[in-house]
């Protein structure tokens, strides 16, 4: 029995392990990539205010999004400033982007890309789910 137990706690530990290891992994996007596009794109009116530029991407059914194309763009040129796919659990987080406004596009083959203006202060949300549909 102490040995079932040993061998349990060790695949909990390995499972946790993978969890963390894949909760915030940066997976880059060549320059210049984009998806083709897949429809009409969803802009959400309102701004939100987030703390960083983190969050989670999920379908209609709630369930995460892996590989979703992540593009933080500037609102007074339209230039991409950074870009990354969503990992495994469909999460994303860009570390080193200041104050500020931003748009944010979410792109995915077969899916209608969305765009969210966001605001970048201290008392914004500490992340977002962002929900992207079908087309």
């Amino acid at each position: 029995m102490r040995i079932t137990n040993r061998i349990l706690f060790t695949l909990i530990c390995l499972a946790v392990t993978q969890i963390a290891c894949t909760r915030h992994d940066v997976r880059t996007v060549p320059t210049g990539f984009k998806y083709p596009n897949s429809g009409l794109t969803i802009e959400r009116k309102e701004l939100l205010l987030l703390k960083q530029i983190a969050g989670m991407v999920v379908g209609f059914d709630g369930e995460p999004i892996d590989e979703v194309l992540v593009e933080i763009i500037s609102l007074d040129q339209g230039k991409r400033l950074a870009a990354q796919f969503t990992n495994t659990h469909g999460r994303f987080q860009f570390k080193e982007f200041k104050d500020g406004k931003y748009k944010l596009r979410f792109t995915y083959p077969l899916f209608n890309p969305l765009q969210v203006t966001i605001e970048i202060t201290k008392t914004g949300k500490r992340s977002e789910i962002f929900k992207i549909f079908a087309s």
